[in-house]
């Protein structure tokens, strides 16, 4: 963060707990948090909690199909470009 916005964080935060002294502003503040910043808090972690567990499911996902391949044979997840002959047995 730059000097300035820090500054002015600082100077809100200043101010924020200068005016919780005060009962008045004390409760017009606890108003605003639970009228409208709690709902917002509690939407945007909704989906918060909605993209980390896609990211988790598709984590996993990624992970299963890695141990299928490293624990399948080679054949079974390269499988040869060559077409067998017709007249030819393949060895199985």
């Amino acid at each position: 963060m730059s000097g300035d916005m820090m500054t002015y964080l600082v100077m809100a935060g200043i101010l924020l707990i200068l005016l919780m002294c005060i009962s008045f502003f004390r409760t017009l503040i606890s108003g605003i948090f639970s009228r409208v910043l709690t709902p917002s808090i509690a939407e945007t972690l909704k989906v918060v909690m909605k993209w980390i567990l896609f990211l988790m499911k598709r984590l996993m996902r990624s992970h299963t199909v890695l141990i299928k391949n490293l624990l399948s044979p080679h054949s079974v997840v390269y499988p040869t470009l060559q077409r067998p002959s017709a007249g030819k047995k393949t060895k199985d």
